[in-house]
């Protein structure tokens, strides 16, 4: 899919990283399908030390797993324990990343 040029966007997400080294921010990005909602977020990611979680149909335990081992892999933020629920992942990643 081709990317166009999406400036007034990327620039609120640049806004939202920015705030979000003062206080935690929780951004959610709905809009139609195949309007380039992940091309957006990828972009506006280029360059820095991010995690993207892609949510598929996959059961809930099973994508906990694989944000769990995300974490360690792009941000050697180690999540010990098996967790199965996003609420339960959430609370452990954030308590962990306000160490660091």
């Amino acid at each position: 899919m081709r990317f166009y040029d999406r400036t007034n966007e990327l620039e609120t997400l640049a806004q939202i990283e920015k705030q979000s080294a003062e206080s935690a921010c929780f951004t959610i990005m709905v809009g139609r399908r195949r309007i380039g909602k992940t091309s957006l977020l990828l972009r506006s990611a280029e360059g820095k030390k991010m995690l993207y979680l892609f949510v598929s149909r996959n059961s809930e335990a099973v994508l906990c797993r694989q944000f769990q081992q995300q974490a360690n892999e792009v941000l050697g933020l180690q999540i010990y324990g098996t967790i199965n629920r996003f609420a339960d992942l959430y609370l452990n990643t954030v308590s962990k990343a306000k160490k660091y």
